[in-house]
């Protein structure tokens, strides 16, 4: 084998900090992530990251079968940001009012 070029159509796995469910649902690319690595297998992923017309279109609800009814706002306006990992999001949009976890939490409480 000269080259691993696998089909990735998603995140990078390595990069990201993902929650359960998700988490188990890539764990299986994870593994064969690093059993080419282990045995040292010249490879090349590319990550699209995801694409994104697949979950906008349903307003991030997967398993919907219809127009999906909730709302959902986006931050900024629409001009793309340099890759944002280790930036807090108040210095990328600043005009956003942002609250802590804690503050957020009391309003349940």
């Amino acid at each position: 084998m000269q080259r691993y070029f696998p089909s990735e159509f998603g995140f990078d796995v390595d990069r990201l900090q993902i929650l359960e469910p998700a988490k188990s649902v890539l764990a299986i690319k994870v593994k064969i992530r690093e059993a080419i690595r282990k045995e040292g297998i010249p490879f090349t992923f590319v990550s699209s990251n995801f694409c994104c017309s697949y979950f906008l279109s349903r307003l991030g609800q997967v398993e919907a079968t219809g127009i999906p009814t909730d709302t959902v706002f986006v931050l900024g306006d629409g001009n793309t940001k340099d890759p944002t990992v280790g930036v807090e999001a108040s210095q990328l949009y600043p005009d956003v009012k942002y609250t802590t976890v804690e503050n957020f939490m009391d309003q349940f409480l």
